[in-house]
């Protein structure tokens, strides 16, 4: 009933669709439907949660990865690869359309979808700043500008004036997001930060000029 209750509320949207549809599409009988569902908000309910389950179990932060790099460019990847999909975005319109009439509803997608990547992402930098290998004060804040990034195009594509990226694009914008990350947040950063680091780098900048 979940399959069809997908493709039925995305052709015709949640008024569009009634529970006679949803019978006559995926077979059953409402006694089940109500049994398992409650009713047509139910099985709305429970597609728009599916649907953040799914897109969750593909992305996660390689916490064995040493390397920020890799870590970030993996998340990355695979990140973009399924959210900026078309079924995704399909799925993300249909959710933000329906957001206001069921709030409940949009704020159990953002639990179990977007703000775990987001959490998960935040406790990874916060264990990378404390080995040293990143320099991030404010873990929350890093993560969501760091996904801020990787949905540069989801607006328009989500407006239909753009097409889901391809795998060549992906890697472009997963490669500029992570410099800019690492450019900002790395480990020398926190040289810099500190009390006379500028002049003890400009120092050693100088007494390799007059090495040379």
């Amino acid at each position: 009933m979940l399959e069809a209750g997908r493709r039925l509320f995305l052709k015709k949207g949640f008024d569009g669709v009634s529970v006679d549809d949803i019978i006559a599409a995926a077979g059953g009988s409402k006694a089940t439907l109500y049994s398992y569902f409650g009713d047509k908000q139910g099985l709305f309910a429970a597609l728009i949660n599916d649907v953040a389950r799914d897109i969750l179990e593909g992305i996660t932060v390689d916490v064995t990865a040493s390397d920020p790099r890799i870590a970030l460019t993996r998340l990355g990847t695979a990140f973009c690869t399924r959210v900026l999909s078309d079924p995704v975005v399909s799925l993300y319109r249909l959710a933000v359309a329906e957001a206001r009439r069921f709030p409940d509803v949009a704020a159990a997608f953002w639990s179990a979808g977007p703000k775990q990547t987001r959490v998960a992402l935040a406790a990874y930098l916060a264990t990378a700043t404390r080995a040293g290998r990143l320099a991030v004060a404010e873990p929350e804040i890093a993560a969501n500008l760091f996904f801020a990034m990787l949905l540069e195009r989801h607006l328009a594509i989500a407006l239909g004036v753009s097409d889901p990226p391809t795998p060549r694009q992906i890697a472009a914008t997963v490669a500029a997001a992570v410099e800019i990350f690492l450019r900002s947040f790395g480990p020398q950063r926190s040289a810099r930060a500190k009390p006379g680091g500028r002049q003890r780098a400009t120092g050693m900048l100088e007494s390799s000029r007059e090495h040379r």
